[in-house]
């Protein structure tokens, strides 16, 4: 099945080569839900997407320029340290100054 290329728990997944699936996981629709269920690659993936919603739907940013800007300057964060630096200073010219914090707090959350 096309899942176990995505059954990946952790990144690096030093157990994936050797990963076992029994067999009396039957049908195959219970091991597509276990690999939905462990796999880290969803949520890596969809994170960038959850950032642009974010400032899309609950910040109401609708220049898609300003939105593509913000999301590469946060998905670029190297270290925690910065985090909170970081998000502010991206926000800052994309958001409106009474909701900077709530939207500044969301995304480091």
């Amino acid at each position: 099945m096309i899942e176990s290329y995505l059954h990946l728990c952790q990144l690096p997944d030093d157990d994936f080569a050797e990963r076992k699936i029994p067999v009396s996981l039957q049908p195959g629709k219970e091991y597509k839900a276990l690999v939905e269920q462990e796999t880290i690659l969803g949520s890596k993936v969809d994170f960038p997407h959850r950032i642009d919603d974010l400032l899309e739907k609950r910040f109401e940013v609708s220049d898609i320029e300003k939105r593509k800007k913000c999301c590469g300057e946060i998905l670029e964060i190297s270290s925690v340290n910065s985090m909170e630096y970081v998000i502010d200073n991206a926000l800052q010219e994309v958001v409106a100054e009474h909701i900077l914090p709530t939207a500044k707090y969301q995304l480091v959350d």
